[in-house]
């Protein structure tokens, strides 16, 4: 196991710790795929969509005891993303990799730009029927970007649970975790045809490691503030942005 291998191991378990606390961030573990563990990009989307889902369905078991998740939007999402997320990963094989990297940065950038913004913890009783023609719309874009290049989509349901549904942030973090988990499952199915080459035993180490964190983050979720981690992984996905940007476009023109 070489140096590279073993920052893989330990990014994907820090990526599932910071997905339990703050139900965002497991769009990350593409570019510790990609980078570290250079896996191509067909294989790391199916291999990023198995840990990020494993991840986020264990995390979700604490918040679960704890109240968070609302089951019942939950569902709306699921079956919308659902549909979703198939459709992006039938047709991921009719996009070039340097495409949908130039999408994954762009969409990292406006996750940094969520994460940065601040987020109030006070909230009223959750507004279930407001901007509902935006929420069907949110859902089936976050489904179908899933299935497409291999993100959780946690970094754009947090915020619409937050500013379009009134959720407070513990409860938006806990329900985005069972979405994230059905979203990435029904992505992986989507995907499927392309991990006939990944490794499994990889695999099945990485997805373990990649749960810890998650199940260790819930449980730290009910003693942590979240705002300034929040603010952390935001400044830390512009500086990520911008090494894609020139590792892909600047750098590697073919």
């Amino acid at each position: 196991m070489d140096l590279n291998e073993i920052l893989g191991y330990v990014a994907s378990s820090l990526i599932g710790l910071i997905l339990g606390l703050i139900g965002a961030g497991g769009f990350m573990i593409m570019p510790v795929l990609i980078y570290l563990f250079q896996i191509p990009l067909k294989s790391a989307v199916p291999v990023s969509l198995l840990a990020v889902g494993t991840g986020s369905l264990i995390a979700s078991f604490n918040h679960y005891k704890n109240k968070n998740i609302d089951l019942k939007t939950a569902l709306t999402f699921i079956v919308l993303s659902s549909l979703g997320a198939v459709s992006g990963g039938l047709v991921s094989h009719l996009i070039s990799d340097k495409f949908k990297i130039g999408i994954f940065i762009v969409l990292m950038l406006v996750g940094a730009l969520s994460l940065l913004r601040k987020k109030p913890e006070n909230r009223e009783e959750p507004k279930k029927n407001q901007n509902i023609i935006l929420i069907i719309l949110m859902a089936f874009i976050i489904g179908f970007l899933a299935g497409l290049i291999g993100i959780s989509g946690g970094f754009m349901i947090v915020p619409a649970l937050i500013t379009l549904l009134n959720y407070p942030v513990k409860k938006a973090i806990g329900t985005s975790l069972i979405i994230i988990y059905i979203n990435s499952f029904s992505g992986f199915l989507g995907n499927i045809n392309f991990t006939s080459s990944i490794n499994w035993k990889f695999v099945i180490l990485l997805v373990i490691l990649t749960s810890l964190g998650g199940f260790i983050g819930s449980y730290l979720n009910k003693n942590i503030q979240s705002p300034n981690l929040q603010k952390s992984l935001g400044y830390f996905l512009f500086v990520l942005s911008f090494f894609m940007i020139f590792k892909e476009f600047v750098f590697n023109v073919n």
